[in-house]
């Protein structure tokens, strides 16, 4: 078989997979107990915490494990707006978003929240100038992907962070497609929150 389909899923590297094999058998403790077993386990935990960071100009401090690229975007979005200012309870999202961003907005409106949508122009292409239009003093958040997963096309994210922190808003990059395959440096862009997910890479 010839396999194609790297955006959808990769298969495991090697190394990967033998980076695993103990946690898939003889160290099985639990990383946040203190005994000899946990405590191994949260040693090679942090140390892949410090990895990640590394990979994207981070602080440890700064990176959460979740299960999936849905769940990272769910608790980007849906966290960051349950915690803004109740002055600013708009999210600006661009309308070719995966999934994952868009259902986390229809959440957010059931909850009374308002979602705006930034269009892309007809080569898919967010530009700062049509960010600028939505954005205002009542958004919390923007979200825009890195490397969209149908088209391949590659938002200039620097300059849309600097529109969103402009404005007071935080800024929100789904990287899950772009992670691995990209630079990304997330003081570089402006980015407060990215979402990546390990079986794309």
């Amino acid at each position: 078989m010839i396999y194609l389909d790297h955006a959808a899923t990769t298969p495991i590297a090697d190394e990967a997979a033998l980076a695993m094999k103990p946690f898939l058998g003889p160290q099985y403790g639990n990383p946040s107990s203190i005994h000899a077993a946990g405590r191994q386990v949260r040693e090679a935990i942090d140390e892949a915490r410090d990895i990640v960071a590394a990979s994207i100009g981070a602080a440890y401090s700064e990176i959460t494990f979740t299960s999936s690229g849905t769940e990272a975007d769910n608790l980007a979005i849906v966290g960051a707006m349950l915690a803004a200012s109740p002055s600013r309870r708009k999210l600006v999202v661009s309308r070719i978003e995966h999934h994952a961003i868009l259902h986390s907005a229809d959440f957010l409106l059931e909850l009374g929240y308002e979602t705006a949508f930034v269009e892309s122009n007809s080569d898919g292409v967010v530009s700062p100038e049509a960010l600028g239009e939505v954005v205002d003093e009542s958004t919390a958040l923007v979200s825009v992907m890195h490397a969209n997963n149908e088209t391949g096309v590659i938002q200039d994210v620097a300059n849309l962070a600097k529109v969103a922190r402009e404005a007071g808003a935080l800024f929100h990059m789904d990287a899950v497609q772009s992670f691995g395959y990209l630079p990304i440096n997330v003081a570089g862009i402006g980015c407060d929150l990215l979402s990546i997910s390990a079986h794309k890479v």
